[in-house]
């Protein structure tokens, strides 16, 4: 009982010191410093390869969910890394990509899946009932895939999900029946009007709208899901994270195959299908940074810095 006080103790003062760095003013009165070391997620280039979308987040964010300077979020920059513009507040945001015409992000916001426009001047609810975890844009930008537990038996039950780019017309694809979660990381085929996805003890697979036309493409257990799932721009190649290392596998399920094999994981494709954004260790720190190489996995280098200073 005495070491359970002691660790509650211990993680409160911890927190009050955290709040304390973040806010305090230097002797000057000035502004407070932007928190470091930060954390870099979901990277994700838009069509015309100009920008990045990702999501930051100060190390309190990540490691106690406490949002200090106000700084953890979806953010933008570049393609060299600089130029970044924070477009919306968070700390449990993921899955961020752009529509077709590069105007528009879609992301989900703890469990709610949103849209911001990329000066980040609207953010716009689009679905909100029950909770969500991905969401991806068709190719033409006019539907919205995710995963939502709004229909499942159990809290963890994620069904396949397809609406109007607008929110208007929700509805569900394939609902999970018995499992703990039937649909993770869904994506648009970029030629096809298929939605490629994970679903527990089968795979990765591929359906229609409709839910009648079912494939699978390739078979993966539950303790080794992947976390993300992207198609190239041709739509022959498919990309994904499982266990810490990036696998590529094509279309058809041949050729199976880690091409980085360290520690990294939520690849993206660039519009030509030269290059992939991944993230994985600063090179001089433990926490993820934002990482790119070719596609076929060589000259892999960092793009950006963990002690970067994230409005520069």
């Amino acid at each position: 009982m005495q070491s359970v006080y002691l660790k509650q103790t211990l993680t409160i003062l911890i927190t009050l010191l955290l709040i304390a760095i973040s806010v305090g003013c230097d002797i000057e009165g000035g502004p407070p410093p932007l928190p470091k070391p930060g954390i870099y997620y979901y990277p994700v280039y838009n069509h015309t390869g100009s920008h990045i979308a990702f999501v930051w987040e100060t190390e309190s964010a990540a490691m106690f969910g406490i949002q200090l300077n106000a700084r953890s979020g979806l953010w933008i920059m570049d393609s060299t890394g600089s130029d970044r513009q924070l477009l919306a507040l968070g700390i449990y945001i993921n899955s961020p990509e752009f529509s077709f015409d590069d105007n528009w992000i879609v992301f989900v916001d703890d469990g709610v899946v949103k849209k911001v426009e990329v000066d980040g001047d609207s953010i716009v609810t689009l679905y909100n009932s029950g909770r969500s975890t991905e969401a991806s844009y068709s190719a033409n930008a006019q539907f919205v895939t995710f995963t939502s537990n709004q229909n499942g038996p159990y809290l963890n039950s994620y069904g396949l999900w397809y609406m109007q780019s607008n929110g208007e017309n929700s509805r569900c694809i394939l609902v999970n029946g018995d499992s703990e979660m039937r649909a993770r990381s869904p994506v648009f085929h970029p030629v096809k009007s298929t939605i490629i996805f994970f679903e527990i003890l089968i795979g990765i697979v591929e359906t229609d709208t409709s839910g009648i036309l079912y494939r699978r493409i390739e078979e993966l257990t539950y303790t080794s899901a992947p976390g993300k799932i992207v198609i190239s721009p041709t739509g022959n190649q498919i990309l994904y994270d499982m266990n810490y290392q990036i696998w590529s596998v094509n279309y058809d399920g041949s050729d199976a195959r880690i091409i980085m094999p360290t520690s990294s994981s939520m690849p993206s494709w660039s519009s030509d299908g030269q290059k992939i954004l991944y993230v994985a260790a600063d090179p001089e720190h433990e926490h993820n940074v934002i990482w790119k190489m070719n596609a076929d996995g060589t000259d892999a280098q960092p793009l950006t810095r963990v002690y970067d200073d994230i409005e520069q």
